[in-house]
């Protein structure tokens, strides 16, 4: 019957306070781990973003093919800020409708989209954007990560013989 005697251990106190504060390291922990998954969605829709503008560029590209002004179109394609507004405005406003792009666990902005020349016929295009994670834990509210993140891919506006 010594469980049910009125004893006091010495290290009571201090095995509750181990206890919480190890919960609390846990939760903390948890949550982490449940923003960086959230965090996941911006760059899905990213990722997808980029498909959709080689898809444009593609289109573009074979348009130029057919009318004979390749040439004219990669000079567009380096040089033209109107071409670069108008796919960034379209990958902004597809981004925006699939996902969100601030909430309480994360911030995206700065979306860019930069072109270079990446050997002959080819070029690189880049979309870039600043992300900051955020956590809520007891009430306040810290940022965890702050990270410019960029997706490139090469498409090559040389015809493909026959």
């Amino acid at each position: 019957m010594k469980l049910l005697s009125d004893r006091r251990g010495e290290g009571e106190l201090f095995t509750v306070f181990a206890v919480a504060a190890l919960f609390l390291l846990l939760s903390l922990l948890l949550t982490v781990i449940g923003t960086e998954t959230r965090t996941s969605e911006i760059r899905r829709a990213v990722t997808d973003e980029m498909a959709a503008i080689e898809y444009r560029i593609t289109e573009d590209t074979y348009r130029a093919m057919r009318e004979g002004d390749l040439a004219d179109y990669e000079r567009i394609l380096l040089s033209s800020e109107g071409y670069r507004e108008a796919l960034l405005r379209m990958a902004q406003e597809n981004l925006a409708e699939h996902c969100s792009l601030s909430n309480e666990y994360y911030e995206m902005d700065s979306l860019r989209l930069s072109f270079e020349r990446a050997g002959e016929g080819c070029v690189r295009y880049t979309l870039s954007f600043h992300l900051s994670t955020y956590v809520t834990f007891l009430g306040i509210r810290g940022r965890i990560r702050t990270e410019d993140i960029a997706l490139s891919a090469v498409h090559t506006l040389t015809a493909v013989p026959d």
